[in-house]
Order: C-alpha cells, then sequence, then structure tokens
C-alpha cells in the first residue's frame, strides 16, 4: 500500500514509499528463519506517510521472539523511524519471529523488515541484545542529515554527528579510499572513515555528552579510528578514550588507511549524562581525530519462549486441521496467545505450557490427532461442532491434566475408549459426546454389539449346511429329471428343469435375506 502522494518526495527512500498495514489480529508475525549460531542484524522502518488518508499517526508495540522491543510512536507523518537490534536467536529454536501488536490506539504497519548476519566477532554483548541508538559520521557534512550509503554492506542509516561538547570541533575528509581488506570485521564504509573530526585547537579533546530518557540504561560505545592524513616523520598522533564509568582505553595510534575498532565494556549509566573525552597523551603532537562512532543500549530478553513440546504439538494441530486462524508466531506470546488458546501464567524464567485448546466451529476434519498426547498440561479441550470421522483415541485418557472434554456434534464412529469411561465414573472427567450417530456411548451398546456378534457366528455355519443340501437336491433333482425324459419326452424333462431352476432361486433370496 502505498503513502500518500504528498509525502513522496525525492528525499524520501523508496522503502518508506510503501507499507504493510495488519487491522486483523491482535498479534501479526514475521517469521525469518536465520542460520544457527549466528548474530543478526534486525532492522525495521517506519513511515506512516497518511497511507490509509485517515490522516491519524497510530501507536503500536514490536516484540522480538517473546520480548518486548520498542513502541512504535512517530512525531509526525513524514517521521522516519528506523530501529536496528543486534540479535542472537536461542539455540533452541530455528525461528526469528518479529510481532506487531496492535494496543487499541490504530492499526499497526511497517514500511520495511530487513534481517542481515553479522561475523560473530563483532559487536558482542554481555547479555541479551543491542539496541543501536545510532551511527554517527562524524566528518559528514550537515546536509546529509541521515543517509543510507550505497557501500554500506548492511544499508545501515549514518547520521551526521553535531557538536556535542564544549570545545569546538573541527571536521575535515580527504580523497582517500581505505581498502576493504583494512576495514575490518566491522566492515565501516570506507566513504565514512575517510571524513574525521579533531579539536580546533591542538591541545584540546574530542568531548562529547548525552541526557538519557533511561537513567539505568546500560551502554555500548564502538568507535572506529583511520589516520587519513600522512604524518610527518616527526610527528606523532597518540590519544586516550575515557568514558562514564570509569572506562579508559589507549593509548591509540592509528595507522594510515587502515581502520581501527575500539569497544567499551558494558557500561551503566547510573543517572541521566552519559559522555566520552578524546584526549591526546603527553607524548603526542598532534590531536587527537574520530572517524565514526556508533552507540548501543543493552535490551534484556528475559521471557522465556512456551514450553518446545507443546509449540511442536500445536505446530502439527495447526499443519494437519489448516487451521486459518491468525496463529503466527510463539502460541502463548507475546502479550496475547493464539486465538483458541489458553496458556498458563508464567514467570520470566520458566517457559509458558498451553492448558486450553478451544477449537469448536474450525470446520476440521479427519481423526483427532495425536500430536495431542504431548501438550501434557492440557486440562480444557473442546473440538465439538466440527466434522470429525473415526475413532475416540486411547491416548486422550492418558493426558494426566485433562478434565474437560467436548467432542460433542461430530461424525465420530466406534465406542468410548474404557479408561476415558472410567475416568468419567470416577468425576475426574467431563465429557461430552452428543450429536455423533455412529458413535457407541454406553455398555448396552456394545453388549448389543457383541449378541450380533454371536448370532452372526452361529448363522454362518446353518447357512453353509443349507447351501449344501440345496446342491444335493438339485443333482438328484436333474437326475430324475433325465430318467423321466426316456419316459415321457423332452417337454416334461424342461418342465422339471424350470422348476429346479425357480426352486433354487426363491431357496437362495431366502438365505440372503436370513443373512
Amino acid at each position: 500500500m502505498q503513502v500518500s502522494s504528498d509525502y513522496m518526495t525525492y528525499m524520501v527512500p523508496d522503502l518508506y514509499r510503501t507499507v504493510r498495514s495488519f487491522p486483523d489480529g491482535r498479534r501479526n508475525c514475521y517469521t525469518l528463519g536465520p542460520l544457527q549460531g549466528s548474530n543478526y542484524l534486525i532492522g525495521a522502518r517506519f513511515m506512516y506517510g497518511n497511507y490509509d488518508g485517515v490522516n491519524s499517526i497510530p501507536k503500536f508495540n514490536v516484540y522480538i521472539g517473546v520480548n518486548f522491543w520498542m513502541q512504535v510512536e512517530l512525531s509526525a507523518a513524514d517521521f522516519r523511524l528506523f530501529p536496528e537490534l543486534i540479535y542472537a536467536p536461542p539455540t533452541t529454536t530455528d525461528y526469528i519471529y518479529v510481532c506487531l501488536v496492535n494496543i487499541d490506539q490504530g492499526t499497526p504497519f511497517i514500511s520495511a523488515l530487513e534481517l542481515r548476519p553479522l561475523n560473530n566477532s563483532v559487536y558482542k554483548s554481555q547479555s541479551g541484545s543491542l539496541s543501536r541508538q545510532n551511527q554517527y559520521d562524524v566528518g559528514g557534512t550537515k546536509d546529509d542529515m541521515s543517509y543510507i550509503l550505497k557501500e554500506d554492506k548492511y544499508d545501515s542509516i549514518w547520521t551526521f554527528l553535531p557538536q556535542c561538547g564544549f570545545q569546538d570541533w573541527e571536521f575535515f575528509s580527504e580523497n582517500v579510499a581505505i581498502n576493504p581488506a583494512n576495514t575490518g570485521a566491522y566492515k565501516i564504509p570506507s566513504i565514512v572513515l575517510s571524513t574525521a573530526a579533531k579539536p580546533l585547537y591542538a591541545n584540546d579533546s574530542l568531548v562529547c555528552s548525552w541526557n538519557s530518557t533511561d537513567p539505568m540504561a546500560v551502554v555500548y560505545m564502538f568507535w572506529h579510528f583511520a589516520e587519513i592524513e600522512e604524518v610527518g616523520l616527526n610527528d606523532t598522533r597518540e590519544f586516550q578514550i575515557y568514558m562514564s564509568g570509569n572506562f579508559s582505553s589507549g593509548p591509540i595510534s592509528p595507522r594510515y588507511l587502515e581502520a581501527q575498532m575500539i569497544a567499551s565494556p558494558a557500561t551503566p549509566l547510573n543517572g541521566s549524562t552519559f559522555w566520552f573525552s578524546i584526549n591526546k597523551t603527553s607524548r603526542s603532537t598532534l590531536p587527537p581525530i574520530l572517524n565514526a562512532v556508533e552507540f548501543y543500549t543493552q535490551i534484556s530478553l528475559p521471557q522465556s519462549a512456551t514450553n518446545d513440546e507443546d509449540v511442536e504439538a500445536i505446530v502439527d494441530v495447526k499443519r494437519n486441521y489448516r487451521v486459518e486462524k491468525v496463529w503466527q508466531g510463539d502460541p502463548c506470546l507475546p502479550a496475547y496467545p493464539w486465538d483458541g488458546l489458553t496458556c498458563s501464567s508464567n514467570d520470566s524464567y520458566s517457559s509458558p505450557r498451553i492448558i486450553s485448546v478451544d477449537l469448536s466451529l474450525s470446520a476440521l476434519t479427519g481423526n483427532i490427532p495425536p500430536s495431542l498426547l504431548n501438550l501434557t498440561s492440557l486440562i480444557f479441550l473442546n473440538l465439538s461442532n466440527n466434522g470429525l470421522t473415526g475413532t475416540i483415541p486411547e491416548f486422550l485418557a492418558e493426558l494426566p491434566s485433562l478434565k474437560v472434554i467436548d467432542l460433542s456434534r461430530n461424525r465420530l464412529t466406534g465406542s468410548v475408549p474404557r479408561a476415558l469411561t472410567a475416568k468419567l465414573n470416577n468425576g475426574l472427567l467431563t465429557l461430552s459426546l452428543g450429536n455423533n450417530p455412529n458413535l457407541c456411548t454406553s455398555d448396552p451398546c456394545e453388549k448389543k454389539q457383541n449378541k450380533k456378534n454371536r448370532e452372526y457366528k452361529l448363522l454362518v455355519p446353518l447357512v453353509s449346511l443349507a447351501s449344501l443340501f440345496l446342491i444335493v437336491l438339485m443333482t438328484v433333482a436333474v437326475f430324475c429329471a433325465c430318467k423321466l425324459k426316456r419316459r415321457r419326452g423332452t417337454h416334461y424333462f424342461h418342465l422339471t428343469v424350470l422348476c429346479c431352476f425357480f426352486f433354487s432361486l426363491i431357496w437362495t433370496n431366502g438365505l440372503i435375506l436370513l443373512k
């Protein structure tokens, strides 16, 4: 769906010119299939652009897996939001779910979603994931406040870094190209590294500070350096980095046209202000420089996904029955379980369990699937008002927590398993089986069936003896007819054979009716 033409200016990148909206369902998820053991850069793009003509900007939540990522709240119709997350999928899952959750403040939408593998040696966090706050091209120009570089293999958004300290900065660039082989594992584009900043006065430092909206945030910084000026034989550029939280690194002396990265450890803010300072050492004759800097905060992902066996079982039910409900992402989380499911409440350290499955009036056909046996915490099962066939499986009696079963208004056949009947009689189970015309639901029905089987077994030898008697009778009749032929002629013979034929026909039909 295209955004309004009012917002399709030449400055708006193509990936913001269309959106996909999700008016149906509380939770809609993208399912991404990553490689195991890899880190990924997940990038989402949002611009409302009055795509629906309503001119009302929605607000909604976004989750990564089963954990909260962010709330999308745009300040204007042309405001572009581009959050990025460095994420390592759990080893227990084959998928990454990115879910948009409706919070009753407008229809969720998205402009673009990107998944890119990363070198596992870069952007490491002590726990959780890293949310990219900004990537600053320090020597960029004010005309390019934010942009995507074609040289950037990750299509990251680079932003001009305004003066953010007390000292004046001098921005400069050199017409040089840094060999991609020398950009290190982080693959910072050469065009970014070929620009830099230094203090306007040689003895000053490069100081930068921000005010954080989250005083409890945990910060990671990544500084990128490359010497782009030819340093004289008698000159030295050497500096150290200091950061709030008592972090320091150095001395650092960048090499000519080679990228170098310095990363901070996880640093709690413990306040509202965050800062770093790059200071020249006492032996340095040149001021410090900075080519690029990246600013991340740590996102905790404490919530456990739904129990693996429960997920496998309910996905098998979905596949076998071709359930048409909006079943996407994790069955129980985030925010809302799949339609028709109820899950146990849980803390962050234990996986939720599926305790109720209600698929009544869902146009289900076929047998009751054996995968339900793996829902070992199931308490309530409702498969009524469908077109289920076959017998009631014995395994339903093996589910230890199951208290209520409703299989009414289907086309089930056979008899009720004795184990289920025993649970019913002992008050351990509520069982609804009405309106299954071919289902035997009581002991008299079973006794009647056994009586019918005994009568059939008695009838088979009687029919066999009667058939043998008929063959003997017909043989005798034909023999007698031949004798009469010699005495009374052909006409009488034909009449006798015809009588034998009608006699045998009547006898055979009688046996058929008897059966």
